[in-house]
C-alpha cells in the first residue's frame, strides 16, 4: 500500500513543494519446504512487515531559457522492518542426538533506520551553448537492530537461547555530481558527467553473528560521456 500527498506554493522567485508519503509492505507468510519431502518436518516460515514514512521540502527556481536554474531541499525517511522467522528441521542422529530429533528455531527482529538529507542542484549557463551542472547531497543516517532467537525440540531437551543482539550506529555521507553540457546544434549536444553516490550502512536480522549482521556502506563512482539527440 502506498499513499502520498503533495502541496505546492508558487512565489515570484520560484516554488515550494512539500511531499509526504507512506508505504506499507507485508510478507505473511513465505513458506519453504527445506527437504522437499512429503513430511512436514523440515520447513521455514517467514513473516515480515515494512513501513516507511518520507517527507520532502523542495525549493525550485522559476524555469526559463538562458538563466540559471536551481533546486534545493530537505528529505527525511523513517523506516521500520519487523520480522518473525520459524525454522524446523531434522537433526541427524549421533551419539548425543536420538533418532527423530526435530529442532525448532524462532528468530524475531526489528530494524529501524532514519535518514535526514539536504541537497542542492544548480544548472548554470556558461555560454549560449554550454551549461555546467552541479549537485551535492549531505545526509545523516541512524540505524539500529534488535534480534532475539529461541530454540526448542520435540524431546523437550533444554536449549539455551542465543544471546540477544542489540546494535546501533550513525553515519554521515556526502554525495556530489558535476557535469558539462555543450550544444553542438539545435538537436545535438555533447555531455560529460562525474558523480559519487552512497548507499548507507545498515543491519540484517537473518543472522545472530554480530560481524555478519552489519553491512558496510556501498559507494558508487561513475563517469559518463555521451551525446544527446
Amino acid at each position: 500500500r502506498q499513499y502520498s500527498f503533495q502541496a505546492r506554493k508558487k512565489f515570484t522567485w520560484g516554488s515550494l513543494i512539500a511531499t509526504t508519503s507512506r508505504q506499507d509492505w507485508d510478507l505473511d507468510p513465505a513458506t519453504t519446504d527445506l527437504d522437499l519431502s512429503p513430511f512436514p518436518a523440515a520447513s521455514s516460515r517467514v513473516a515480515q512487515s515494512e513501513g516507511t514514512w518520507t517527507q520532502e521540502l523542495r525549493f525550485e527556481s522559476v524555469p526559463g531559457p538562458g538563466k540559471a536554474q536551481w533546486r534545493a531541499g530537505l528529505f527525511y525517511v523513517d523506516s521500520e522492518i519487523d520480522g518473525d522467522a520459524v525454522r524446523q528441521f531434522i537433526v541427524p542422529p549421533s551419539v548425543f542426538v536420538p533418532p527423530g530429533f526435530v529442532q525448532t528455531e524462532r528468530s524475531v527482529f526489528a530494524i529501524g533506520q532514519e535518514n535526514l538529507a539536504a541537497y542542492a542542484n544548480l544548472d548554470h549557463p556558461l555560454t549560449e551553448q554550454s551549461t555546467i551542472e552541479l549537485g551535492a547531497r549531505v545526509e545523516r543516517v541512524e540505524s539500529n537492530l534488535r534480534r532475539d532467537k529461541a530454540s526448542s525440540n520435540n524431546y523437550g531437551f533444554p536449549v539455551p537461547p542465543d544471546p540477544t543482539l542489540r546494535m546501533a550506529e550513525s553515519h554521515d555521507y556526502v554525495s556530489f555530481s558535476t557535469g558539462l553540457v555543450h550544444g553542438l546544434s539545435d538537436s545535438l549536444s555533447l555531455q560529460g558527467r562525474v558523480s559519487l553516490a552512497n548507499k548507507p550502512a545498515g543491519h540484517s536480522g537473518f543472522t545472530g553473528n554480530p560481524a555478519l549482521a552489519r553491512f558496510e556502506c556501498e559507494q558508487s563512482w561513475s563517469n559518463e560521456i555521451g551525446f544527446t539527440f
